[in-house]
């Protein structure tokens, strides 16, 4: 009996030790490739203590099986961020309109609207700042509207789930488009088009400034009117 005791001690200290150090993280995410998948749903061997998940690791292997087919669960991916779409059953399951991108990352074709097999792809190299900002857009509104499910090992996460070179890249560009974006609106505010609404007050610009003559953006020092054209006018002609 002593002897079982002891043995058993033994092995609750082993596993202990396994589940706490982060020495063995790499060899508790292998060990839990080789769990069902039922026990990979509520288990997290890859982490730094051994606990009930949050967040998932899925191979593309695995997310494909996640298309609504035969009563399953329905997952997306976008940038690597694996999502439970199955709310949204009608639109993303079986003969959906957007069932293409069930059991996926196709993070190029939510910009490029090329829902073909080469255009359902998650490398979204090449796109410009601004349609980067377009991704961001939709990444908040499946992070708003739907369950997060954990990360798709692949281009932006490793067999870890460490975000990886092509992640990084993507959210420096995404910093640039915000900046670039701000820069604008800024730019709007100060120079706003020809066709601005015409109101009292200070410059939009600088809406603290006393001292000015109650004509808006009109007294900016860089704008002026047009000779013999009303400023309440809401259009002007010139002969040519």
């Amino acid at each position: 009996m002593f002897k079982i005791v002891l043995i058993t001690s033994a092995f609750v200290g082993l596993v202990a030790v396994f589940c706490t150090f982060e020495t063995f993280t790499p060899y508790r995410k292998q060990l839990l490739n080789f769990f069902p998948e039922p026990v990979k749903l509520y288990f997290d061997f890859g982490s730094k203590y051994a606990k009930i998940q949050d967040e998932r690791l899925l191979t593309k292997e695995q997310l494909k099986r996640f298309t609504g087919e035969n009563n399953r669960r329905i997952y997306i991916a976008l940038l690597g961020k694996v999502f439970d779409v199955s709310t949204g059953k009608k639109h993303y399951g079986p003969n959906g309109g957007y069932s293409f991108f069930a059991g996926r990352d196709g993070t190029r074709a939510f910009i490029t609207g090329d829902f073909t097999e080469k255009g359902l792809i998650e490398d979204i190299n090449g796109l410009s700042l601004q349609e980067l900002l377009g991704i961001d857009g939709w990444l908040k509104f499946y992070e708003k509207d739907y369950k997060y499910v954990g990360k798709l090992i692949g281009l932006y996460y490793d067999k870890y789930g460490q975000p990886t070179e092509a992640l990084a890249e993507y959210n420096r560009k995404l910093k640039e488009a915000q900046k670039e974006e701000d820069n604008k609106k800024e730019d709007m505010i100060k120079f706003p088009p020809c066709n601005s609404e015409y109101k009292q007050g200070p410059p939009t610009d600088d809406p603290q400034r006393k001292n000015h003559k109650n004509n808006g953006d009109l007294d900016h020092p860089k704008m002026k009117l047009y000779e013999n054209c009303d400023p309440n006018s809401e259009s002007c002609s010139f002969p040519e």
